[in-house]
């Protein structure tokens, strides 16, 4: 900035109004220029000319012109400063409420929510996890955008043992554009899983490699819930000796008062990892299934009474459904679970189509002593004992929390 530049900003710059590039401008330049710092000198001394009282002697002006124009710069300065602190200020509440209303449209928020990329990243996250965990269940929680294209979804995750649903956990995704990472954190450090299936179609040698570690776990598993006292309630996984289809795992069902919250599905062929290595399968070795809860999602229905009728088609229709929407959003579900195969969901959905849906096993709870009674029952071959709790088999007339 030469001399003229800076006499010409004079004016703005004593009274605050320079931008800070241009009041920084000014102040080098008066740094280095000792004939631009006359010249604000003799411009200081006629303003205060003017002004000046009559009776003042020259050094008491000249005192005077060098206090004022020290206090007149010191101003200048403080006011500029503060103008380019304000405008920072400013600048930066109208960037970040520009980059939410953009980070906003990047996930969908504002046009067709249901369908926006927040949601169906949220929804993959959730429908992964409760397909993948016997009587798993992730609700109860939220999720938002914040600025520079971040999104956040937390949900609890929660079981049902006897007529309660106790929280285990929680579930965190993190997005940065299209990129989903999720983490877990439990209760009580980790969580133990103790439900596992045995799947019935399996190669004769390798059932009679295992007839007796069947055998052995079932003795142990009826002899537990035979020494486990009258009032509580338990979490069991029961294995079936062929596959069923829902109408007939309903029927099966009916004798007993327990409640079902989970069905174990035949997915068919390299998706099941027990037709070729181990016959059981569990939450850490591999299994698909879901809840009716799931479904719900899945069912073509909306609102909040919307339901699943007890019925094979309605159960598959809606299945076949949750396969389509995890395949169309495998790059979500692959961020989840890391030995799951590009095109997977398309082998397991042919599968489906192809044999219908069948199942090899459910998860029940309800009374020990009535879960006991599956010991009679020659269609299970193999049951798992998960939870125990105190008796709650009762429908409470009144229920909250209290934070």
């Amino acid at each position: 900035m030469n001399c003229k530049e800076v006499q010409k900003l004079m004016d703005n710059y004593l009274e605050g109004k320079c931008s800070g590039e241009e009041s920084r401008e000014v102040d080098n330049h008066l740094e280095t220029c000792g004939e631009c710092r006359e010249w604000l000198d003799g411009k200081l001394k006629e303003q205060e000319n003017v002004l000046k009282p009559l009776n003042s002697s020259p050094e008491t002006l000249n005192m005077s012109s060098v206090k004022k124009q020290n206090k007149i710069l010191r101003r200048a300065k403080w006011k500029n400063r503060m103008n380019n602190v304000f405008t920072v200020i400013v600048s930066l509440i109208i960037l970040m409420v520009v980059l939410s209303l953009l980070t906003g449209l990047y996930y969908g928020q504002f046009i067709d929510s249901d369908n926006s990329k927040l949601n169906r990243a949220k929804q993959a996250m959730l429908t992964t996890t409760e397909v993948t965990m016997p009587n798993v269940i992730a609700r109860g929680g939220g999720s938002a955008t914040s600025a520079f294209f971040t999104a956040s979804m937390d949900y609890e995750l929660s079981r049902q043992i006897g007529r309660d649903t106790e929280t285990i956990g929680e579930i965190h995704g993190k997005m940065f554009f299209n990129q989903l990472n999720i983490t877990r954190s439990w209760v009580d450090g980790s969580y133990d899983v103790k439900l596992e299936f045995f799947y019935p179609a399996i190669k004769e040698e390798l059932y009679k490699e295992n007839k007796e570690s069947l055998a052995n776990g079932l003795r142990e598993t009826w002899g537990a819930l035979d020494k486990l006292p009258e009032g509580t309630v338990s979490e069991l996984a029961i294995s079936f000796d062929n596959l069923y289809d829902i109408d007939q795992i309903n029927k099966m069902m009916s004798d007993y008062d327990i409640d079902v919250t989970w069905f174990a599905v035949d997915t068919g062929g390299s998706n099941m990892p027990t037709l070729d290595n181990f016959p059981f399968t569990s939450a850490v070795t591999g299994i698909w299934g879901f809840s009716q809860y799931t479904l719900l999602e899945f069912s073509g229905e909306t609102g909040s009474d919307r339901t699943l009728e007890n019925r094979q088609e309605d159960y598959e229709k809606a299945f076949k459904n949750m396969l389509t929407f995890l395949n169309d959003n495998e790059k979500y579900v692959q961020n989840y679970l890391w030995d799951l195969n590009r095109g997977d969901f398309q082998k397991m959905r042919h599968y489906v189509d192809k044999n219908g849906l069948k199942c090899y096993g459910v998860v029940v709870t309800g009374p020990t002593k009535e879960l006991l009674k599956f010991r009679d029952n020659k269609q299970i071959t193999y049951a798992s004992l998960g939870e125990v709790d105190f008796w709650n088999w009762f429908d409470r007339n009144f229920g909250g929390e209290m934070n």
